[in-house]
């Protein structure tokens, strides 16, 4: 796990957590610098575990922890949890390299989402570290919640209806019943989903623009 930026406490670390096998993953965390605690309890009064992703939702998520129920003394812990790559079907591809260079995009994708995020909560001086994760969603969002010793966990809601859930499973209702520690599930108000959306996109569009 490589941690990449830890200056001082209220600047955002990213962590890889890398998986040993893909039946078991470690993500044990090297301190990166002297003022990293080992325990996050022994500089701040709470641990706020966030679970994010690439949605609309996750912007959501972070900017109601923010208004509503982030304080100074917390840590906020950022997680990110990204799936297995999918070996390709065809016998005459270079699996390993496909494996290798899509882990490698994924990876980036997942470090480059949250140092956005950690970006957002250090401009409202919250102490974060971010953390990169690989392997099944939600059971690597409520075993990283432990092993950080969240106090509580914070979710998204996708809103889907009850057969979706059941197909596809909800990351929520997984959180709610297996994590160590409360959870809130945070659902989109009317309408807000769509605005965050169109912020989104717009945002896109003026990064390509740029970098044009």
């Amino acid at each position: 796990m490589d941690i990449f930026s830890q200056a001082h406490v209220n600047q955002a670390a990213l962590a890889e957590a890398p998986a040993q096998n893909q039946q078991a993953q470690t993500s044990e965390i090297v301190p990166h610098h002297e003022h990293d605690e080992a325990h996050a309890h022994d500089s701040h009064s709470r641990v706020v575990a966030i679970a994010v992703d690439s949605s609309p939702i996750a912007e959501i998520v972070v900017n109601w922890a923010i208004k509503n129920f982030i304080q100074p003394t917390d840590l906020v812990v950022l997680l990110n949890a990204r799936p297995f790559v999918t070996p390709p079907g065809s016998v005459y591809m270079d699996v390993a390299s496909f494996i290798d260079r899509q882990e490698a995009h994924h990876r980036a994708d997942s470090h480059k989402l949250l140092r956005a995020f950690a970006s957002k909560l250090k401009q409202h001086k919250f102490a974060t570290k971010a953390i990169s994760l690989k392997g099944d969603v939600h059971e690597e969002i409520v075993r990283k919640a432990e092993e950080v010793e969240a106090d509580t966990l914070i979710v998204g809601s996708r809103g889907l209806g009850f057969l979706s859930r059941v197909l596809v499973g909800s990351v929520g209702d997984y959180c709610v019943h297996n994590a160590h520690c409360p959870v809130i599930v945070v659902k989109p108000k009317a309408g807000e989903l769509e605005t965050v959306k169109a912020a989104v996109a717009e945002r896109a569009t003026s990064e390509v623009t740029l970098g044009a």
